[in-house]
């Protein structure tokens, strides 16, 4: 019995030897997942003066052949002059900063599963582009990096689908985030400042599911300009100092709700819809420019529950079709609370409170102005007005008669009376 239990126990300790052995010379996957590549390891100085362009694109071809790799870099400002490509590995920094020479070079993120993070980026010399590129990738993540300086695009995102752009830092880019032709999109918790102009925090084209979420930016031209989108979220926001707000352009199905829009009075918009469908506005702060939300050639829009303050004609659509304003507080305004003209379909405006309009001498006709000699319905019901008067003409007027005008139920505590008809 004893020489059986001795005989099973040297076997177990030979078995144990040989699958040691085995790992030692065959890594598991999992091991070289684990693998992290130094970019100094390869050459790089980071000194501020040498090219390391051919170091780090060593470091790179090492680490790209290890899918799920790391590569690092230690603290240092590490030149380059042409594109570096980072495929299905995550890029590493620790107070190191990548700084392109070369006319329009970027840091490319390619493949599954490729991260960037921690990272600073900037221009020595007259370079020009994207500061990072991330182009025919998925399930990607930037999260955490920083770009000072004025490229052409902070974070530009191409053919992409499943990814991430979290806790970013843009300051002084044409646009912090561009997002062309991708899917599945998280935006969230960035913040980017410029001197305005043709600025931009994000632009988005052609993409579908993108979420815009808890971000800031400041000073930019327009905080987001959205083309040809589908089924876009803009949720707790906030966006300051800008020329427009929000613009958008033949999209479909827009969620805009809980942003904080704050500029000038010379700004354009808040919020500038032109062709979107069935978008839905709700539950915005709005204060400052000449609208506060503008819309043209709109279906299917919903405006509601939003407070609006200190602006020039607080919502004004034009020539759209089905449209909603509803259980809006409006204070403050230059010209009129509410503006509908040429309306197809229904046109409901109700429920909303509005406080001291027509704040401008240039004789403001009207509270609520309705003409949409096309539209099937118009109830106007249940509205409240109170304040100034001096410089209006009418709490509402509705260019049509019944039907399909509907007006009943709002109320003023001022003698300005209704005009119902032509």
């Amino acid at each position: 019995m004893k020489k059986r239990f001795n005989c099973q126990w040297s076997r177990a300790i030979v078995f144990s030897f040989t699958v040691a052995l085995a790992s030692a010379f065959f890594p598991s996957s999992s091991a070289l997942a684990a693998q992290t590549f130094n970019v100094k390891t390869y050459g790089a100085t980071g000194d501020g003066t040498t090219d390391d362009t051919s170091a780090l694109k060593a470091a790179l071809a090492a680490a790209n052949a290890s899918p799920g790799s790391t590569l690092f870099f230690p603290a240092g400002d590490y030149l380059y002059s042409s594109n570096l490509t980072a495929d299905g590995i995550s890029v590493v920094g620790q107070r190191a900063t990548l700084s392109s020479t070369g006319s329009g070079v970027s840091l490319e993120l390619t493949g599954n599963n490729v991260a960037l993070q921690d990272m600073a980026f900037a221009i020595k010399g007259f370079g020009v582009g994207f500061a990072v590129h991330v182009h025919n990738a998925s399930r990607f993540i930037v999260v955490n990096n920083t770009f000072n300086s004025p490229f052409l695009a902070s974070i530009k995102i191409s053919k992409s689908s499943n990814g991430e752009v979290r806790s970013n830092t843009s300051n002084g880019s044409s646009a912090a985030i561009a997002v062309d032709g991708s899917s599945q999109i998280s935006i969230k918790n960035n913040n980017a400042t410029a001197d305005g102009g043709n600025s931009k925090f994000l632009r988005l084209d052609e993409s579908n599911n993108t979420a815009i979420e808890s971000n800031r930016a400041n000073g930019v031209g327009i905080c987001v300009e959205e083309l040809d989108s589908t089924t876009t979220s803009c949720t707790d926001n906030v966006f300051s100092n800008y020329q427009t707000g929000y613009l958008g352009k033949n999209g479909k199905s827009l969620a805009l709700t809980r942003n904080q829009f704050a500029a000038a009075s010379t700004a354009s918009a808040g919020v500038f819809l032109d062709g979107e469908e069935n978008a839905n506005v709700s539950n915005n702060s709005m204060q400052g420019a000449i609208n506060a939300i503008k819309a043209e050639k709109s279906t299917g829009l919903s405006i509601k529950r939003n407070t609006i303050k200190d602006t020039g004609t607080a919502i004004s659509a034009e020539e759209g079709s089905d449209l909603t304003v509803t259980e809006n507080q409006i204070s403050q305004c230059q010209n009129g609370a509410i503006s509908g003209t040429y309306t197809k379909g229904t046109e409901t405006i109700s429920t909303n409170k509005i406080r001291d309009c027509g704040l401008s001498s240039s004789g403001t006709q009207a509270v609520i102005y309705v003409f949409s000699p096309v539209a099937s319905s118009i109830p106007i019901t249940g509205n409240s007005y109170a304040g100034n008067a001096a410089n209006l003409q009418y709490f509402i007027r509705c260019r049509q008669t019944e039907p399909p005008a509907k007006v009943f139920g709002n109320i003023t505590n001022t003698e300005l009376p209704n005009l119902i008809g032509p």
